[in-house]
């Protein structure tokens, strides 16, 4: 029997959010995969139907035939539409350091998965406000469609391959993928991470 399970799956935030809760899982980055140690084998299992049909959900064929479905619908229409707003827990580069040493420093981290995040989850018309109000001059935000995001990619230059690349990322984020905040980098640091407003005021200052 392996020592431990290797998963890889298209990205998708119920599977990371169910793998997540699995004793002493850790992703890999390196190798892009997930790995369970055996000795977690039953909790996997218990959770495997939500993470294997969240996955298969996310399988870029899938994505491709639900797209064709409802090409020329009204939800077609709103799931272009909805790629415009996004929220994200922006961090800044010092916290995460911060962070990694602190993990890396100290013991007690084995087998952890951590989340790091900002302290606030932001719109894009909320980091606008804070770009504009720490740079002194007012900046504009403004919503695009999916059509129009493939557009100017391609008129840009940009190869097909990347362009589907960047629209689907899009697409996950603002299906909520990045509007996530934890208490990881406080459980880490004992400091709260540093705001989006905060981080401008010092860059702009």
């Amino acid at each position: 029997m392996p020592a431990v399970i290797q998963i890889r799956t298209p990205y998708s935030r119920t599977v990371v959010n169910e793998i997540g809760e699995i004793p002493h899982a850790r992703w890999d980055g390196h190798r892009r995969l997930w790995t369970v140690p055996y000795r977690s084998f039953e909790e996997l299992r218990r959770r495997w139907p939500a993470i294997e049909t969240a996955a298969e959900r996310s399988e870029p064929e899938a994505r491709r035939v639900r797209r064709e479905a409802i090409e020329g619908t009204a939800e077609d229409e709103a799931s272009k539409a909805r790629i415009a707003e996004n929220k994200v827990a922006f961090l800044s580069r010092d916290d995460v350091a911060a962070a990694a040493a602190d993990a890396l420093a100290t013991d007690g981290h084995a087998g952890a998965i951590y989340n790091l995040t900002g302290p606030q989850a932001l719109s894009g018309a909320e980091r606008t406000e804070a770009i504009s109000k720490a740079a002194g001059k007012p900046y504009g935000f403004a919503l695009i469609s999916e059509d129009e995001l493939r557009s100017g990619l391609a008129g840009a230059g940009l190869p097909k391959f990347v362009i589907d690349a960047v629209v689907s990322m899009k697409v996950i984020q603002a299906e909520g993928a990045y509007d996530i905040v934890t208490g990881d980098v406080e459980r880490l640091t004992g400091t709260p991470p540093k705001s989006l407003s905060i981080v401008l005021a010092s860059e702009f200052a």
